[in-house]
């Protein structure tokens, strides 16, 4: 145990015993992951069990820790997304296409902003626990130990089969029960870098199996903006600590600079790199004399295209409805594009420009900002700690989610609410050591 953990400890905000109630979050927490990121119970129609975990966990979790609450950047994070749930609604109410649309969108994201809310509550309390952070490591790494089996044997033939309950089409790419290998690969993202970081901080050995067993599993999800976004992340690293010795870390341009970085470089990258692919596969066929299909069959030209999304349709569709069409499903708006026509769009800029205005995506992008300011940035620099690991899996999972995601996941508010936690703490460790210092 390291002496920031030893500090933790000390105070009564650290709790290494796993105990009735650690198990018992994590099969709430397994639930909530299964309901919100996996296609799972989705797959089997079961929305009436979706309906009752998203509802009932967190009430569950609510009778069984005493809450913290919130102060400092917890409450400022809060603050910006209760003001977005006002303003979905507001805006949704004036605005909508498709009240019933409106209604079932509208309250999934109030009912996920609320479990947020809860989740930081707990985190940032006394009642801490190992636990806390290693929940999505283990959920991911059971997932993927069980979902490998079907994978080699839908692949390479292995004799062992589950029924291919664990591995969902497409068979090429590893993608478990996700309903796509993207969204697999944005859920391992955490998981690897804070694997890695209790390996290094822990000296742990089963942390460096699970964090092989991941690297290995997510070059099989073959995920374009996996690996942009895990290769972009670490550029992102050593890219501002370079800085942070020529310029001043704490003022508020260097973090607008290095948060605009970001998201618009990253924007920007995603889409030449994908168009770059798209060219190649092009060749590709024509050398083969093909005239569709694709080097990883799961993965087509128009696909890839339509991932990114046609830029002048999208401005067209935003001079045309500034203030947005109110939050619906992308199904139940013409400005969303038609899929398979190349302007399709899943990006998540456009998404909430379009369902929540202008003011919407500006609190997205404020909260994302102060995270960067206070948390990010600071952790980037000084000795290695746990912070630092949890704040890069935040900053790769936005990165990712630029080609396919909403940001407001429950796997982004997740890690959200670590970090929190995790900075919290950290002021009160620094805090203690300066009153050691004083006496």
């Amino acid at each position: 145990m390291n002496n920031y953990e030893l500090i933790l400890q000390e105070n009564g905000l650290y709790e290494n015993r796993v105990k009735t109630r650690e198990y018992i979050f994590f099969i709430l927490i397994l639930l909530l992951y299964i309901s919100y990121e996996t296609w799972f119970l989705h797959g089997n129609n079961l929305s009436a069990i979706i309906t009752i975990i998203r509802l009932g966990v967190p009430v569950v979790l609510l009778s069984l820790y005493s809450l913290y609450k919130p102060r400092g950047i917890a409450a400022s994070i809060i603050t910006i997304y209760f003001l977005f749930i006002l303003n979905m609604w507001i805006l949704s109410a004036i605005f909508t296409v498709n009240i019933e649309s409106t209604i079932g969108m509208g309250s999934r994201y109030t009912i996920l902003i609320v479990t947020f809310f809860i989740l930081v509550s707990i985190f940032c309390s006394k009642n801490f626990s190992l636990i806390f952070l290693t929940t999505p490591i283990y959920i991911i790494s059971i997932i993927i130990l069980f979902a490998m089996i079907d994978f080699g044997h839908n692949r390479w033939g292995f004799p062992i089969s589950l029924g291919g309950y664990l591995d969902y089409a497409p068979h090429d790419r590893l993608s478990a029960i996700f309903k796509e290998p993207s969204l697999l690969a944005a859920c391992m993202e955490y998981s690897i870098f804070m694997t890695y970081g209790l390996f290094r901080l822990r000296k742990s050995k089963l942390f460096f199996i699970i964090f092989i067993l991941l690297i290995i599993s997510f070059y099989f999800t073959q995920s374009i903006a996996g690996f942009i976004s895990i290769a972009g992340t670490i550029l992102i690293f050593y890219l501002a600590r370079w800085l942070i010795i020529n310029k001043n870390p704490n003022s508020i341009s260097f973090s607008i600079y290095l948060s605009i970085f970001t998201i618009i470089g990253s924007t920007i990258l995603l889409s030449l790199i994908v168009y770059i692919i798209n060219l190649v596969e092009l060749q590709y066929f024509i050398e083969q004399g093909a005239s569709s299909g694709s080097i990883i069959p799961s993965r087509s030209p128009v696909e890839q295209t339509a991932r990114i999304g046609d830029f002048s349709f999208m401005y067209q569709q935003f001079m045309n409805h500034p203030f947005g069409v109110g939050i619906v499903f992308e199904n139940d708006s013409p400005v969303f594009g038609q899929k398979g026509q190349g302007n399709i769009t899943v990006i998540p800029i456009y998404y909430w420009l379009m369902t929540t205005g202008l003011t919407g995506l500006l609190l997205i992008f404020l909260g994302f900002f102060k995270i960067f300011k206070h948390i990010c940035i600071p952790s980037f620099f000084g000795n290695r700690s746990l912070l630092r690991y949890a704040a890069l899996s935040y900053i790769c999972i936005h990165i990712h989610h630029l080609s396919y995601g909403r940001w407001l996941t429950f796997n982004v508010f997740y890690i959200l609410a670590i970090c929190l936690a995790l900075y919290r703490f950290k002021e009160i460790s620094d805090n203690k050591k300066i009153s050691l210092i004083a006496n």
